[in-house]
């Protein structure tokens, strides 16, 4: 991994891979993430790339 993707795990506001998420009223896992400039953006198990404010955490 490179230094800036270990870095940006750590930041606390990143969702992490395997972080369950609701989108669209069904709860999706995260898969992966990546950085578009502004912010990041994630790809869920239904196929999508999403940014962060369209979805939400599950609680548990």
């Amino acid at each position: 991994m490179e230094n800036t993707e270990l870095q940006a795990i750590e930041d606390s506001k990143l969702l992490k891979r395997g972080t369950k998420v609701i989108h669209n009223g069904k709860e999706c896992t995260v898969l992966n993430f990546r950085h578009n400039g502004k912010g990041y953006e994630y790809f869920l198990s239904d196929r999508k790339w999403v940014k962060r404010h369209q979805i939400r955490r599950v609680r548990e």
